[in-house]
């Protein structure tokens, strides 16, 4: 299909001429019994009933505001308040001209031919006061547009790899590729949940890449019956295919295939001779872009002069000057728009020139629009500036590129096309608003817009430039995270936060099992520079330390009646007991013998001031006749950052107490032949609590245990030979406390979202499989006073595997 040049030159022509805005204007008088009042009603009641209509249908916005720029500025103010709108410091419109969609012949060269028209008159409206219009001016109060109830478009985000996504219909989408949109689906970013609004000629509503996609209660028609969206000509058709058109397998895909589209038809098509659009349908189609809850709103056309040439910012020098020709109903229903934070994207229109159209350049002019509106240029499949597409000029640091030539997309009767013009470059660009609103509902459309900025690719000269601007849209960059990953601490963005890269755990043997179990699966929240949300599995955060393996062990206490001492460490460990897991660098100890076989114990150990651990054990022990002996032992333990020699870094854990008890019970009896049986068990309870990702545990039960067969003298050797089962102290039940970040709550209309939604939760520690050491061990003398040897070996069994060891040990007092 040709897009052809619409040129309606001698209609442009009467319009454009001086006094032709007061000829509208009077020729569609707006009056008391439009809203079925009588000359007499009283300023109350016309108030009620403007009010009353507006709420009814957001399009009466006009005429009201026609009707009470003439009767009072007092009772306009009125009502510009009662419906949510400061009233401008000053105003005035006169007409405005002609509109042109942004779409090149497909098949020609650089400029040949725009692909629709529209020729828009403005109604002179003016309030009391008039005057010059600065750049600063009150925001629109941030209100909701009345709208019908949205019947949501039923889609499930797909999943799969970036290659998955490379379909042959994803292949015949020109123009997909070239900006990364493979790369984003595969993040999860797809336009789900986020509604498109497209000012156009309609839409085939019997296509098929449309089914279930259009919000139809929303939708309207500026010709015919306001339900009469059907496209006539094509254009519009063709822009929603680009933005929005399903991924079904057949035909081509949308870069946002999973969006939801609301139609306007309000731009008449190349064939049409209808009258020119209403000087409001702009105003009204931004209010109902509002209404319907669009995120972003589509505007693939342009104003033109008479001679069919798009009106560019070169145009003009003034806010007034474009207050003047758009109409105070366009600038008040874009305020509007903008203070419920709708993004529109604008083409840049296709007369090769150095700046973009009036529309798509409007924040030179207001800059509160300033991160709303997009102006989109079109490249060729060389990634080269398009030479039919206007540049980007004075606009260029709100100027995307994107491609729009040869871009394959839906055309009317069910089929496809392949259409180039700017036209197509814009919904490019309003998809990838869509992909991110979709993926990061907490982002505002002037985060959205700088992230689009910010991630484009440099073309040409470089950084910011006059052809390019920004550069080529990259969605793939856009909705991957920037900057360096924060772990928030709080329920604010401002408030505490952590890098990813310092938070952590590192879990001992004990713990990792139930850390583990706690975290493993859970979504963590990150936050990137944007403070938009990523979900990492939390899991990803801990390192799990294996379980040493056994040490060879100490002598057996001599018979002594009192020992006592100081040691810079701990002496040798089995790992059974909770102390084996707690730093320390300085023991004291006693043994005294109480008589009757009794003996008592004791032992304290301590950390450096940086640890902070501290611990004591109390135990008894009773020997009877040869090998036969109870053990009882009793003991804390208090740790300071630490939890079982688990270490918490950063947003995991901080400013930690933990508290363990713990009992040992243990006895031998002998065997024949010089044999004899040992057992040992001990048990213990863990409770902690810290700020973090991890808040605490409760009644974390642990267990460990020992069963050793010995003989001394075996095998004709002067030593012990041991056989032994064992397994180190691990965490079997209790209660982990955690506080997740989750999510960030949804921007409401322009108000940046700054929360953090964070889960809190509980979660119940359960037996996990455990290490047990098979070891073998010999310990005898050397023939010297003192001196002693002890050799092991043995083999670890995990569900990972089996490890062996091997230990020697020489010692001696010479």
């Amino acid at each position: 299909m040709i897009w052809s040049v619409f040129r309606a030159l001698g209609l442009a022509l009467a319009l454009c001429a001086a006094g032709s805005g007061a000829a509208v204007a009077q020729g569609n008088p707006a009056s008391l019994a439009a809203f079925g009042l009588s000359t007499g009603a009283s300023e109350a009641e016309i108030l009620r009933a403007l009010v009353a209509a507006f709420r009814a249908d957001p399009g009466s916005y006009g005429a009201a505001r026609a009707l009470l720029a003439r009767q009072s500025p007092e009772l306009l103010r009125a009502y510009l308040r009662e419906i949510g709108v400061l009233v401008p410091a000053s105003g005035g419109t006169a007409p405005a001209n002609a509109v042109v969609g942004g779409a090149a012949a497909p098949g020609l060269g650089a400029g040949a031919g725009l692909g629709l028209g529209l020729v828009v008159a403005g109604a002179a409206l003016a309030l009391a006061g008039g005057g010059e219009e600065g750049d600063e001016q009150d925001d629109a109060a941030r209100v909701t547009i009345p709208g019908s109830p949205v019947t949501v478009f039923d889609f499930t985000v797909l999943t799969g790899d970036a290659t998955s996504f490379r379909t042959s219909e994803y292949a015949r989408s020109t123009g997909l590729d070239a900006v990364g949109a493979a790369e984003r689906y595969a993040a999860g970013g797809q336009g789900q949940g986020v509604t498109i609004a497209i000012l156009d000629t309609g839409i085939d509503l019997a296509h098929s890449e449309f089914d279930g996609k259009i919000d139809l209660s929303n939708s309207y028609s500026y010709y015919g019956q306001s339900d009469a969206i059907a496209d006539e000509d094509g254009h519009g058709t063709a822009v929603a295919g680009v933005a929005a058109a399903a991924r079904n397998g057949s035909g081509t895909q949308g870069i946002a295939f999973g969006s939801q589209i609301v139609v306007f038809r309000g731009v008449p098509g190349e064939e049409e001779t209808r009258d020119p659009t209403s000087p409001t349908v702009f105003a009204d189609a931004l209010l109902r872009s509002v209404g319907a809850g669009a995120a972003v709103m589509n505007n693939s056309w342009s104003y033109v002069d008479s001679g069919g040439r798009a009106r560019t910012v070169a145009d003009f020098s003034s806010a007034r000057e474009v207050r003047d020709f758009l109409g105070s109903s366009a600038i008040d229903a874009l305020d509007i728009a903008v203070a419920n934070d709708l993004a529109i994207v604008f083409a840049a229109s296709n007369d090769s020139e150095a700046e973009v159209s009036i529309t798509a350049g409007l924040p030179l002019f207001f800059p509160r629009y300033d991160g709303y509106i997009i102006a989109a240029v079109a490249t060729d499949t060389a990634g080269q500036i398009a030479g039919f597409s206007n540049r980007c000029g004075q606009a260029m640091d709100f100027c995307l590129a994107a491609p729009g030539i040869s871009i394959r997309t839906t055309a009317l009767n069910g089929t496809t096309l392949t259409a180039s013009g700017t036209s197509f470059a814009a919904p490019l660009v309003s998809g990838a608003v869509a992909l991110l609103k979709s993926q990061s509902p907490e982002l505002t459309t002037p985060e959205i817009s700088q992230i689009l900025f910010d991630t484009a690719q440099d073309l040409g000269a470089p950084g910011v430039d006059a052809i390019y601007g920004q550069g080529m849209l990259d969605v793939g960059a856009a909705l991957l995270p920037q900057g360096q990953l924060m772990v928030y601490e709080g329920e604010d963005v401002a408030g505490p936060a952590t890098a990813l890269a310092e938070t952590g755990i590192i879990a001992s043997a004990p713990l990792a099992a139930a850390i583990g179990q706690a975290l493993d699966g859970q979504a963590l929240m990150v936050g990137d520079a944007y403070d938009r949300g990523y979900a990492i599995d939390a899991g990803a955060i801990v390192t799990a330390a294996a379980a040493p393996l056994p040490d060879l062990g100490a002598p057996d206490q001599g018979g002594e009646a009192v020992q006592f001492g100081v040691t810079r460490a701990r002496g040798a460990r089995d790992y059974l007991s909770p102390l084996d897991w707690v730093e320390a660098d300085l023991r004291a100890f006693s043994h005294v013998a109480l008589g009757h076989g009794l003996r008592l114990s004791t032992e304290m150990t301590t950390a450096s001031t940086a640890a902070r651990n501290g611990a004591a054990r109390l135990g008894l022990q009773w020997q009877g006749k040869g090998e036969s002996r109870l053990r009882l032992g009793l003991g804390r333990i208090d740790e300071r950052g630490e939890v079982l020699g688990s270490a918490f870094f950063g947003a995991a854990g901080q400013g930690g107490a933990a508290r363990t008890r713990f009992i040992e019970l243990g006895g031998r009896i002998g065997l024949p032949a010089r044999g004899f049986l040992d057992v040992t068990a001990i048990q213990s309870v863990t409770e902690f609590s810290q700020d973090g990702l991890v808040t605490g545990g409760e009644g974390l039960r642990g267990r460990a245990g020992r069963v050793a067969l010995g003989a001394r003298g075996a095998l004709g050797l002067p030593g012990t030979v041991v056989a032994a089962l064992s397994s180190p102290l691990q965490i079997t039940s209790g209660r982990l406390d955690l506080s997740l970040p989750q999510a960030r709550p949804a921007a409401v209309g322009a108000m940046r979202s700054t929360g953090v939604i964070r889960r809190e939760m509980s979660v119940e520690v359960e037996e996990a499989a455990r290490p047990i050491d098979l070891t073998l061990s010999y310990q005898g003398g050397l023939g010297l006073p003192q001196g002693r040897v002890a050799l092991m070996g043995g083999l670890r069994f995990e569900p990972s595997g089996r490890t062996p060891f091997l230990g020697l040990q020489i010692s001696g007092r010479f």
